[in-house]
C-alpha cells in the first residue's frame, strides 16, 4: 500500500524525485542495514517517504504528504514521529548539511546519496559514450577521395 501511495504521488514527476528513486534509495538502504543493528522497519518507511515533502518539487507544511500516507496505512504515531524526524534531517535545503541522528537516518542518507551518485555516473558514462560512438564510428568522407577520416 505504502509503495502505491509514493507511485501516485510522483505520477508527474520529472524531477529525479521520482517513484523509482525511491525504490533505488529503498533498495540501497536494505543492503547498507544489513551490516549494522537498526529499526529496518523505519529505515524501509523513511526510504520511501524521504522525498514526499522536498520543498524542490511539493509547497508542502510540516511535512503533510508523509504523514498523510503513514496515516492512511494506519502506521503508530511512534513511527510517524521517527520517520519525520530521518525526513528532517536528510532533506537537502541548499548549502545546510546535517548529519542524521540515528543509524536509520544516516542510513536513508547514504542511500540517498549514493543513487545520486549512481545517477550521476551513469550520465557521466552514457555521455562519454555516445560522444565515443559519434567520433569513431561515423565515417566520414572527404569530396575529394575515397579514403576515410574520423573525428577526433
Amino acid at each position: 500500500m505504502l509503495k502505491q501511495k509514493i507511485k501516485e504521488l510522483f505520477a508527474n514527476d520529472c524531477s529525479g524525485h521520482d517513484y523509482w528513486h525511491s525504490i533505488r534509495v529503498l533498495n540501497i538502504a536494505e543492503k547498507i542495514s544489513k551490516t549494522e543493528k537498526c529499526n529496518n522497519y523505519i529505515i524501509m518507511i523513511a526510504a520511501l517517504l524521504h522525498d514526499t515533502d522536498d520543498i524542490k518539487i511539493f509547497e508542502t507544511k510540516d511535512y503533510e504528504n508523509a504523514r498523510c500516507i503513514m496515516s492512511e496505512c494506519h502506521l503508530t504515531e511512534d513511527t510517524i514521529d521517527n520517520v519525520i524526524e530521518i525526513i528532517k534531517e536528510i532533506s537537502f535545503k541548499g548549502t545546510e548539511t546535517t548529519s542524521p541522528k540515528s543509524i536509520e537516518g544516516k542510513i536513508v542518507q547514504d542511500a540517498d546519496r549514493l543513487d545520486a551518485m549512481g545517477g550521476l555516473l551513469n550520465l557521466k558514462i552514457t555521455y562519454t559514450y555516445s560522444l565515443l560512438i559519434h567520433c569513431l564510428q561515423i565515417p566520414r568522407r572527404s569530396q575529394n577521395t575515397q579514403k576515410r577520416s574520423f573525428c577526433i
